[in-house]
């Protein structure tokens, strides 16, 4: 299996792995509720550069292929840095948790606890105009340990429901995913999102 963002899609180019391979396994693509769908957009300036570099990567491969190009363009707009609205960080926040079946104040804890006045607000509208980068770089974790589960699980339904199962490994202490998210500590989120990427290279 390719390791490097430019061997996978030569790879793909290649036609020794598919493109949809390629592309989850570098993260522009992931598998949701309704099939494959483009990833939810960066949510910091890094992030969203390394994004860019995929993107640049990509289009080497994909230059003659105008099905690709679609693709390509798709995420651009949906990823321009300069575009992104901060409800759909809120919406996607919200489907995952839904899906890992979390309550109201699991959710509250991992974006950092705001008032529950505050909260529901998102939660109703997932609309705000005072998102701050903290809560911002919550949500991304979230969204990377989901997308990380995704790749590295047998089935949706699987990755789903590995943040409530008890953990063996050494960083869980036999305890869940999801117990080690709610001490509240965007670290522990970043140790779990780390943790999973190291097991996707």
């Amino acid at each position: 299996m390719p390791t490097s963002i430019n061997d996978m899609y030569k790879s793909a180019y290649n036609n020794e792995i598919s493109w949809e391979q390629a592309l989850l396994l570098t993260g522009l693509l992931y598998v949701g509720t309704e099939g494959l769908v483009i990833s939810p957009p960066p949510t910091n300036k890094n992030d969203y550069q390394f994004f860019s570099l995929r993107l640049k990567s990509l289009l080497k491969y994909t230059n003659n292929n105008p099905s690709y190009q679609k693709v390509i363009k798709a995420i651009e707009e949906y990823c321009s840095l300069e575009n992104i609205a901060l409800n759909k960080a809120l919406h996607v926040f919200f489907k995952i948790t839904k899906l890992w079946d979390l309550t109201d104040n699991e959710e509250r804890i991992l974006l950092g606890f705001p008032s529950k006045s505050i909260f529901y607000k998102w939660k109703e509208k997932n609309s705000t105009t005072t998102l701050q980068q903290n809560t911002l770089e919550r949500i991304s974790y979230v969204v990377g340990i989901n997308n990380n589960l995704v790749i590295l699980l047998p089935s949706v339904k699987a990755s789903y429901e590995w943040v409530k199962k008890p953990n063996t490994a050494p960083l869980f202490h036999g305890k869940t995913a999801l117990d080690h998210m709610l001490t509240g500590n965007i670290v522990d989120l970043a140790d779990i999102y780390n943790y999973l990427k190291s097991q996707t290279t």
